[in-house]
């Protein structure tokens, strides 16, 4: 499972809020919203993210392991 939690915490850290996103870093609602609940985004939109706030991939996305997954090892 992916998660964003590296991206809030990099805000947290940065004292950029939610209402920023929108308002200041032209985000839609709808793009924090889904942020907030670990949606799916395109690799395009993970990109923005980095430039928009210089930053890596790894401070945007964590994968998280679940149980049940198999091995293609």
């Amino acid at each position: 499972m992916i998660s964003y939690e590296p991206f809030w915490e990099m805000m947290k850290e940065k004292g950029i809020s939610g209402y920023a996103l929108v308002n200041t870093y032209g985000l839609c609602k709808s793009e924090v919203r889904r942020l907030k609940q670990d949606h799916n985004f395109n690799i395009f939109f993970i990109d923005h993210l980095c430039t928009l706030f210089d930053c890596d991939i790894q401070d945007i996305v964590a994968h998280v392991r679940t149980g049940g997954g198999q091995n293609h090892g």
